[in-house]
């Protein structure tokens, strides 16, 4: 991915704003071709398993046919197999067509087709296992506005103006602005403003509440997206988990509870084949699981390295290389 946006690797970066926005598109480059990745290798995951359930109905179309001819069954019984079968077709084009998309986004985003995707995604980590939940919020917090440029400009600017200002002007400004917040609730439409009349108001102080302002929307902004990224993180996690942990193991025993029933005539084909189709939803339920965590995982990581945070369910898209360069101080 990197051959393709070489230019990135060759801009003179001065300042640290800079710095920060070059360092922030090739994140984001990286960023879009993990989240590329885990779609494609869960597309790929998908369409075997639709691959199987196609498979099935398959059978159960050809066993349908039989007893339709030795007059077992009725005309109607077996065009209900016949619709099944049918949804089983149409799902496999869709999920082959899903896989084909996914991998030809891969590869516009790569430049070159010299790799292999595996059949399937790993799966989560225990949740001891995931430092980016293990770590304090706050901790987290403060190293990533520690690594933004924005926001220790912002902070240098706050210290410099405010001892230009002086504590005596601050406080007065503190004061005034408690009692605008204390007579928030009374407000109508509207809304009063600062009586710079009643303060020795210059420019310096402007600046310097200004900055603060920022610094403290920015730190605020990065604490929401933090919590976010985190609980959306902790939930599709416990539900992959759920699916891997309960689900599979309760449809792996109805399983073989079912071979054996069938083995010893307690059940008939076509209930071994439901029983088989349902395992084989619950496969499929597990690989979209596992993509979502996946996703949700690798948006966590990219925002602990700075990276702004969408949201889930933000689409897939390339790093903006047009981007400005930030805003200077």
């Amino acid at each position: 991915a990197l051959v393709l946006h070489a230019d990135l690797l060759t801009s003179q970066a001065i300042s640290s704003v800079e710095r920060f926005s070059r360092d922030s598109q090739l994140l984001a480059l990286q960023l879009t071709t993990q989240k590329l990745w885990v779609e494609a290798v869960s597309a790929k995951e998908q369409l075997n398993i639709q691959q199987r359930i196609a498979e099935a109905a398959s059978v159960s179309l050809e066993l349908a046919k039989r007893m339709e001819k030795v007059g077992n069954w009725g005309r109607n019984r077996l065009i209900d197999v016949e619709i099944g079968y049918q949804s089983a077709r149409n799902q496999l084009m869709l999920a082959d067509q899903a896989a084909f998309n996914a991998r030809q986004k891969l590869f516009a985003q790569i430049g070159s087709d010299h790799w292999r995707l595996p059949n399937a995604l790993p799966k989560p980590a225990s949740l001891s296992g995931l430092s980016e939940l293990l770590i304090p919020l706050e901790q987290q917090l403060t190293e990533i506005l520690a690594r933004h440029p924005h926001y220790s400009l912002l902070e240098k600017e706050v210290q410099y103006y405010e001892r230009i200002v002086g504590p005596a002007m601050l406080e007065q400004w503190r004061q005034q602005l408690d009692t605008l917040l204390s007579a928030s609730t009374n407000w109508t439409s509207a809304i009063p403003t600062v009586d710079r009349t009643k303060i020795l108001w210059n420019h310096d102080l402007d600046k310097a509440i200004k900055a603060r302002a920022e610094a403290l929307r920015l730190s605020i902004k990065t604490k929401s997206d933090l919590l976010q990224a985190r609980e959306h993180l902790r939930a599709v996690h416990t539900q992959a988990s759920d699916i891997l942990n309960k689900l599979q193991r309760l449809y792996s025993g109805a399983e073989e509870e079912a071979l054996m029933r069938y083995n010893g005539m307690f059940i008939s084909t076509w209930e071994l084949i439901a029983k088989a189709q349902t395992k084989m939803q619950s496969e499929l339920a597990v690989a979209q699981a596992k993509q979502s965590f996946w996703i949700a995982l690798t948006d966590m990581r990219a925002l602990l390295a700075g990276a702004p945070y969408a949201g889930p369910g933000s689409n897939v898209g390339g790093p903006d290389t047009n981007s400005s360069s930030g805003k200077g101080h």
